[in-house]
């Protein structure tokens, strides 16, 4: 994530009358929008925009999808090995260890 100092100026300043939370702290502007749900949706939205502008959190256009994971691990992600110490009720000699999966 760049360093918002270290970003070339825009060639433009930003319009306060186009986007008014530019005068807005990085720390209100990461408030309004992870709480963007308590607020008009224009607020959430613009909160987002200036983060962006800002270089603070990547533009969702230009992020890489992101791969999917083995279909194999998909599939059998409810069926993990289970391990467990069982100790037997006969004439064994202690405790055996047993895992499944």
């Amino acid at each position: 994530m760049p360093d918002s100092a270290n970003l070339p100026p825009d060639p433009l300043p930003p319009d306060p009358a186009t986007n008014p939370l530019t005068g807005y702290t990085e720390a209100e502007l990461l408030y309004l929008a992870r709480h963007a749900a308590e607020y008009p949706p224009a607020v959430g939205q613009a909160a987002g925009h200036e983060l962006q502008r800002r270089g603070l959190v990547p533009n969702p256009e230009a992020a890489p999808p992101r791969p999917a994971g083995p279909p194999e691990a998909a599939s059998r992600a409810g069926s993990r090995p289970r391990c467990g110490v069982f100790l037997s009720s006969g004439r064994a000699t202690g405790p055996h260890r047993h895992c499944s999966g």
